[in-house]
């Protein structure tokens, strides 16, 4: 087995010094980046705290743009008096549909 030195960290600071000092080895080759900060959480858990925090913001806008577009199908001239709670529900019943296809 290897020899695993346990170094407890109190500061965000501290982890960071401590990630750039960080030796990988050989082979040690991480194609994910979460599987990384899944597998040193314990040693970095403010690092991978945020590490998760940015891998989960979306890299694109298409759902948004989806949904303004599905918007403003609903809402047309004919249909300007819905009430926004309506408009709402037709949406999330859309969207529900449109998920059931993609499963």
């Amino acid at each position: 087995m290897d020899d695993v030195t346990l170094v407890v960290v109190t500061q965000p600071r501290d982890e960071v010094d401590l990630y750039i000092d960080l030796q990988l080895k050989d082979n040690e080759i991480y194609t994910n980046p979460l599987i990384f900060w899944q597998q040193h959480q314990s040693e970095f858990s403010y690092l991978s705290k945020l590490a998760r925090k940015i891998f989960a913001i979306l890299c694109s806008s298409a759902a948004v743009e989806r949904a303004f577009s599905a918007a403003g199908q609903v809402v047309t001239q004919r249909r300007s008096s819905l009430e926004p709670t309506t408009i709402n529900d037709i949406l999330f019943l859309r969207s529900v549909e449109n998920n059931k296809r993609h499963l």
